[in-house]
């Protein structure tokens, strides 16, 4: 029943949280997403652009084997829904100012060809709450992207062009 499928969905988001531990050192992102576009290069359907700006540099702390099987769900999310051959990624830098101190933050962007014709207020739990009611497996290695993210103090998002949802946003 749906009710016992929440649970379910509860009860691994419990399970996640607490068997995910990230051992997390200092990537270099841009490396870290060249890597992963010329591995689906090499191996994908789709062909990955990924678009930085010339003076992105950004080292983070990642878990970089995690953290890279979170980016390959998503991007396999986007290559099943989007009708091109090219999905794309770019990485920005931005920075956040919190208490006057300037904190950086990464963005990436992946994206594709996509309309997911979801309503402008459509949140992300929502949606994964509904990719697990079609099908466990998409709805669960989703769900596991996700926690992923957290665990990395990042924040998965949907991301939006013109009002409309073509991916998925992470701010790290």
């Amino acid at each position: 029943s749906m009710i016992q499928r929440m649970q379910k969905l509860n009860d691994l988001s419990l399970r996640l949280d607490h068997e995910l531990s990230p051992i997390k050192k200092s990537v270099d992102v841009l490396s870290l997403f060249k890597a992963i576009a010329s591995k689906l290069n090499t191996q994908g359907s789709h062909s990955v652009k990924l678009l930085a700006s010339p003076q992105f540099s950004q080292k983070t702390n990642l878990d970089q084997d995690l953290f890279q099987q979170a980016i390959l769900v998503l991007l396999k999310e986007i290559s099943r829904l989007t009708h091109e051959d090219v999905i794309k990624i770019t990485l920005k830098q931005g920075a956040v100012k919190h208490y006057d101190i300037e904190k950086p933050q990464v963005e990436v962007a992946l994206f594709g060809d996509l309309d997911w014709s979801l309503p402008p207020d459509r949140e992300l739990e929502e949606f994964l709450r509904r990719s697990f009611e079609s099908s466990e497996e998409v709805g669960l290695e989703l769900l596991y992207a996700k926690k992923i993210i957290e665990k990395h103090g990042g924040l998965l998002s949907f991301y939006r062009e013109k009002g409309k949802v073509v991916g998925f946003e992470i701010t790290l």
